[in-house]
């Protein structure tokens, strides 16, 4: 269960970061750069003889450009109503690879990103709408490299590894989405659907996608068509779809959802999933790079998300920052070396376990004492744990 249910809050393990919400001076990479340069995992792992990287989103805020403005009066003393500045290619201390985008990562063409391999200062390099510039493909180029390198025993950055893949996608990707149609979400464009009125309006370096009606991981026609919404699997969120509940908060909408609006929002479910395709196909690239590497054995994959989201559960339009469960709580998956058979364990955790499960499963330094949260390490080799949490802290900040 996320502590924050945001995206910068929970990528920095709340509330001791603070960072608790998106934008400065509250939260942010603004928030992050004044308080946790040095005290966040990417150097206590670095320290601990960790190969570490950064592959796609690391914090809302991030500039590949820099930010001045900082630097304050006359007298060199930083004007603290702003942000602290930062240099063009500016890496955070701990991370010896940086492969960073700004906000327009999340259209997935026609980005900057900031890019350094063993250099503490990034290049800014452009990408265009090419169909191999598809962001989340990038991000399964560069992991696989920096793999390579990190298992290369003939070059001096072959040591144990950290890797941190943070897709945009299944976000909503802004007003630049190449390609036909008023889409929301920028699918690889393998994954697409394209109908035979829209090919005269389709980038004409792009392939023609194998699935008229798109990709949403089914075999044959990829099922698009076929998507249930909301689903028939989730018993919780399809009994509160679209239920106003009696004598709700002023927050909340007081009356349903139109037809109309309700089947916009199937619609953008089913680019949802076409999205995450590519995120499907980038965790299947580095599993098999792990294979090829011979480390396969030797490595854990941790899989988990910042933000639950609602899609009409309580008459609600799409959105993350209430404290319902359908918002709050995300998934934990954690594949060991070796693998093993799946089994689910139902002790309470939170994000803010991420940071000291991850150290622990390093075998690195004692936690540090302002980490809230204990290792889940034990949960996953399966050990007597005792006694464990009952509840979970959560909270989100006032409007």
């Amino acid at each position: 269960m996320l502590s924050v249910p945001g995206d910068a809050p929970d990528r920095q393990i709340p509330p001791n970061s603070h960072v608790r919400t998106n934008t400065w001076p509250q939260g942010g990479f603004g928030a992050f750069a004044e308080h946790n340069l040095e005290e966040s995992l990417g150097p206590y792992l670095q320290s601990a003889g960790y190969r570490t990287g950064v592959i796609g989103k690391f914090l809302n805020g991030y500039d590949p450009k820099g930010v001045g403005g900082g630097s304050g009066g006359e007298d060199g003393v930083r004007d603290r109503g702003r942000p602290p500045e930062y240099d063009a290619g500016f890496v955070p201390p701990g991370w010896d690879e940086w492969h960073v985008p700004g906000r327009s990562g999340y259209q997935h063409f026609g980005y900057s990103m900031a890019t350094a391999v063993d250099d503490p200062v990034a290049e800014i390099e452009q990408f265009g709408y090419r169909e191999e510039d598809y962001f989340t493909d990038v991000m399964a180029d560069r992991a696989e490299s920096f793999i390579e390198r990190a298992v290369d025993s003939d070059t001096p950055s072959a040591q144990p590894f950290f890797l941190l893949l943070s897709t945009f996608a299944p976000h909503s990707g802004g007003k630049q989405i190449p390609g036909p149609g008023n889409l929301s979400f920028s699918a690889a464009p393998r994954d697409r659907p394209l109908g035979p009125e829209e090919r005269s309006s389709w980038p004409h370096r792009w392939a023609i996608p194998e699935l008229p009606g798109g990709d949403c991981g089914a075999s044959g026609d990829g099922g698009c068509t076929d998507v249930d919404f909301p689903r028939p699997d989730d018993e919780a969120g399809s009994a509160a779809f679209n239920r106003v509940p009696e004598r709700a908060p002023a927050w909340m909408p007081n009356r349903p959802l139109g037809d109309a609006t309700a089947a916009k929002m199937r619609d953008r479910q089913v680019e949802r999933i076409q999205m995450v395709q590519s995120v499907d196909d980038l965790i299947r690239r580095v599993r098999a790079e792990l294979e090829t590497a011979g480390v396969a054995d030797d490595t854990y994959l941790v899989f988990s998300s910042d933000n639950g989201f609602h899609l009409g559960e309580h008459g609600l339009r799409a959105g993350k920052l209430t404290a319902y469960d359908h918002d709050i709580r995300v998934p934990l998956i954690v594949v060991p070396p070796g693998g093993g058979a799946p089994r689910t364990v139902s002790e309470l955790t939170q994000n803010t376990d991420l940071l000291p499960t991850l150290l622990d499963l390093a075998g690195t330094r004692e936690i540090p004492r302002t980490v809230d949260g204990r290792s889940v390490a034990p949960l996953i080799r399966g050990d007597d744990i005792g006694a464990w949490r009952q509840g979970a802290f959560v909270e989100s900040p006032a409007r």
